[in-house]
């Protein structure tokens, strides 16, 4: 998602208000900034409702939903869980807010860059054309499906990665901005590429097994960027090369280096079809 210059300064500014308390006005007012940027003109409705989701946008009818009751449950269990980097509650409240806005926003941008064709390869726009074709007419089954195995479809890991960059960029706090690069590595690691009999399973390639679609074929004009954080095929060689250094990372002291990780996937970017774009 490529924001305009305003909207994240707005969105920087709100959010790193050293008082900040996150209640719905702060939902709307946040909701607010991000729905007037040039790419949604106001065009979302944000509505209350008492479904236990969080956070959910349909696209076609042109609104969001959420539970804040539902919503600072969720965040409270997980800062229970998993207290990092001396972060408060109110700081967990911050991050998910920022986060679970931004998620959904990024659902309608795949809904309409593949729609309208807008993505720069057709690869692209067919892969995320098939997910929100099967979204619009899924059964009881696919329902099911979905849920049990949600994080794993590509478009949701995708949205994950662009949620987590853009908070990377928005907060100014130590703590926040070490939590929001430790989202955006644990998505890029977890429910992403593996290697069975010697070959690389890609996100895509799984999604497209999981929905039983069975002629879906991929070219090689993406550069190795778009193609990773898509969950496009990479090579064998390329999993190695990036994989195996955060593994390494891992055994030796439980963490990621953020910066070596986007080191590699810059390296291995010009290694294959040269500068992306930014989509």
């Amino acid at each position: 998602m490529e924001l305009e210059k305003h909207t994240k300064e707005e969105l920087k500014d709100f959010f790193n208000m050293p008082k900040l308390i996150i209640n719905e006005k702060s939902v709307q007012y946040a909701f607010d900034i991000l729905n007037k940027d040039s790419l949604f003109l106001n065009s979302i409705v944000l509505e209350k409702t008492n479904k236990r989701k969080i956070f959910f946008m349909r696209s076609s009818e042109k609104k969001m939903w959420y539970n804040f009751s539902a919503f600072k449950k969720a965040v409270e269990v997980m800062h229970k869980r998993q207290q990092l980097y001396s972060l408060t509650l109110d700081d967990y409240y911050r991050f998910y807010l920022l986060f679970s806005l931004l998620h959904e926003y990024e659902h309608l941008i795949q809904d309409r860059f593949s729609q309208e064709r807008r993505y720069p390869y057709s690869d692209l726009n067919s892969a995320y054309q098939i997910v929100f074709d099967f979204y619009k007419k899924c059964s009881i089954m696919d329902v099911l499906i979905n849920k049990y195995f949600h994080d794993s479809f590509f478009n949701e890991r995708n949205v994950s990665i662009n949620a987590a960059k853009i908070s990377v960029d928005v907060f100014d706090d130590e703590g926040l901005n070490m939590y929001a690069e430790t989202a955006y590595l644990n998505v890029l690691i977890n429910n992403a590429y593996s290697i069975k009999n010697g070959q690389v399973k890609s996100p895509v390639e799984k999604t497209m097994n999981m929905l039983n679609i069975k002629h879906f074929s991929v070219s090689d004009e993406l550069p190795f960027d778009i193609a990773f954080f898509h969950g496009f095929p990479i090579s064998l060689e390329e999993y190695h090369y990036l994989y195996d250094a955060i593994y390494e990372s891992i055994k030796a002291d439980g963490s990621v280096d953020y910066d070596d990780t986007l080191e590699r996937i810059q390296k291995l970017t010009l290694a294959s079809k040269g500068v992306s774009t930014n989509r």
